[in-house]
């Protein structure tokens, strides 16, 4: 008797992908390093520009919705152009706290009040 072997047709499967691009502490200190280059009078007139294209292209990596994309630029571009917050590394403390707080999963009933039926 010949048993027939059986193919999947289904590609191998790969590793399982990370769900964020880059670490959230690597995005706080692209943000500190584009505040760091518009420091001084140079930030006043482009730190604006600079920081919230920045933060804007660093929400699209997240695949942010586009209001919190249009929120998270505002910020960052308010804070790079703000003058003597170069030596102050917000963006690497804020990403390592959304780093250390991770993405832990969320049941639906957080939040939710329970109704007595």
């Amino acid at each position: 008797m010949i048993e027939a072997e059986v193919i999947s047709e289904q590609p191998p499967p790969r590793q399982q992908e990370s769900s964020q691009p880059l670490p959230p502490v690597l995005a706080g200190m692209l943000l500190d390093l584009l505040d760091f280059f518009t420091a001084g009078p140079v930030g006043l007139f482009t730190g604006l520009a600079v920081g919230g294209v920045g933060a804007y292209l660093l929400g699209s990596l997240y695949r942010l919705p586009r209001k919190q994309k249009l929120w998270l630029a505002l910020a960052a571009g308010v804070y790079c152009s703000l003058p003597g917050t170069a030596p102050i590394p917000l963006g690497t403390l804020v990403g390592a706290w959304l780093g250390i707080r991770g993405d832990e999963p969320r049941s639906p009933e957080v939040g939710r009040s329970r109704r007595s039926e």
